[in-house]
């Protein structure tokens, strides 16, 4: 009970510590004011803008709102067409087959919206490529989306009829915001030993013993 109420205390003490700087910081990626890793970041965004062809113009709300549901129509689509050939695609060392086109619409509508409602068995159902692929990429692409709608109604609340630019807006959410956070995190994990590795599965006995199969009686 202790261990609970200490790691709950602790669990509030880093969301309020943190609330004030990651929220400046947030603000000032959003308001296109400086920040410390605009030195490393600017070439990278660069890079994204002149290969996808972005223009880098404000946007009223009808073309913001247009290019929010076409660029998530089209992550959709790939998203779909990889859970169905994931058989023939890379990464795929246990030989996870295709999944139904029911299964594979729910997920692919699941996580390009932000809801993350899984009903297909874990990494008994999907290759890395698609777990890589069509559940991580979404990770970020999705919160990056609710995060920029979020700001451009903030915008339009504050009487400009220039809400920003999506394209703008959701490739620095995801390289000044979740990027960064992910990547710290990511050395954290690799600090306390979480595995990762592109090999196939292991079978492991846990300290339940060995898996029990029911046979018919």
């Amino acid at each position: 009970m202790a261990t609970d109420i200490l790691q709950i205390a602790v669990s509030l003490a880093l969301l309020v510590g943190l609330a004030y700087p990651l929220g400046r910081y947030m603000a000032n990626v959003y308001q296109n004011h400086h920040t410390a890793l605009d030195p490393v970041l600017d070439p990278v965004d660069n890079v994204i803008y002149r290969l996808s062809g972005v223009k880098r113009q404000g946007m009223t709300w009808r073309p913001y709102v247009v290019a929010m549901l076409l660029t998530n129509l089209v992550m959709f689509v790939m998203l779909f067409v990889i859970l169905l050939v994931q058989q023939v695609l890379p990464l795929n060392p246990d030989g996870m087959g295709t999944i139904s086109i029911p299964l594979a619409f729910n997920t692919a509508a699941s996580f390009i919206t932000n809801t993350n409602w899984q009903s297909y068995g874990g990494e008994s159902t999907l290759s890395y490529f698609s777990q890589m692929f069509a559940i991580m990429f979404p990770q970020f692409t999705s919160a990056a989306t609710g995060l920029v709608c979020g700001i451009a109604f903030i915008r339009g609340l504050a009487g400009s009829p220039d809400v920003g630019n999506f394209y703008v807006d959701l490739t620095r959410t995801i390289t000044r915001i979740l990027l960064p956070i992910a990547f710290v995190m990511a050395i954290v994990f690799v600090g306390l030993g979480v595995p990762q590795t592109f090999a196939g599965a292991q079978a492991v006995t846990t300290l339940n013993g060995p898996l029990a199969v029911a046979t018919p009686a």
